[in-house]
């Protein structure tokens, strides 16, 4: 459990009390159980912010407390919303709902998703459709799940065109491969994330 010193002047009383009720949630086997299995960048992302929330709880200075708990408070949201959005691609979403997700967050010719899929673009809006039972392949939902969540990752650092570039292209961390190419194959899904995660610059504080 977090613990805290006594507080000084710098965030009004209900201000604290509420950082502090969030606070002591987060290092609890539950909530730690909850994140288990989410991106790690993102879980970092949390943790750091709601840490350097912590930091303000001590300041002295009421401008430097306002400051840095307005600054990690973002952080920590960011972070938040990006857990929220994995979730959409998880492995207990349904497959078709998955497939409209990326087809949607992509924000590119349903041609060039189907590509990266190895698919037809007939193909993938069958995959899409609720009034049709067509649905991937294991193999093709693994492609599917793996490519949301990278895309998941990359949206927010590269537009859209950048985002199918950085895909298509060899990648030094994937032993020269590119990322497209190990779509498919579920023990690459961790370092298609990791390398994915690498693209997100740290935010600053």
């Amino acid at each position: 459990m977090l613990t805290f010193t006594a507080t000084r002047p710098g965030l009004d009383e209900d201000a604290k009390l509420a950082i502090k009720q969030v606070l002591h949630q987060l290092p609890s086997d539950d909530v730690r159980a909850a994140f288990a299995d989410c991106d790690p960048y993102l879980v970092e992302q949390l943790f750091a912010g709601a840490f350097g929330v912590a930091l303000a709880l001590s300041e002295t200075d009421e401008a430097a407390a306002r400051r840095t708990a307005r600054v990690n408070l973002e952080r920590a949201r960011q972070a938040l919303r990006d857990l929220l959005e994995e979730g959409s691609v998880g492995s207990d979403q349904p497959i078709k709902e998955v497939v409209r997700w990326l087809v949607e967050a992509a924000e590119v010719p349903q041609g060039e998703i189907a590509t990266l899929l190895r698919t037809t673009t007939r193909t993938l809006q069958r995959w899409m459709s609720t009034n049709d039972t067509a649905a991937p392949t294991r193999e093709q939902a693994t492609a599917v799940r793996t490519l949301a969540r990278v895309l998941n990752q990359l949206r927010h650092t590269l537009t859209p065109s950048g985002t199918i570039a950085w895909l298509t292209r060899s990648h030094p961390g994937l032993g020269g491969a590119a990322p497209r190419d190990l779509l498919a194959e579920p023990r690459s899904a961790s370092r298609l994330l990791s390398a994915a995660s690498a693209q997100r610059a740290p935010v600053a504080c």
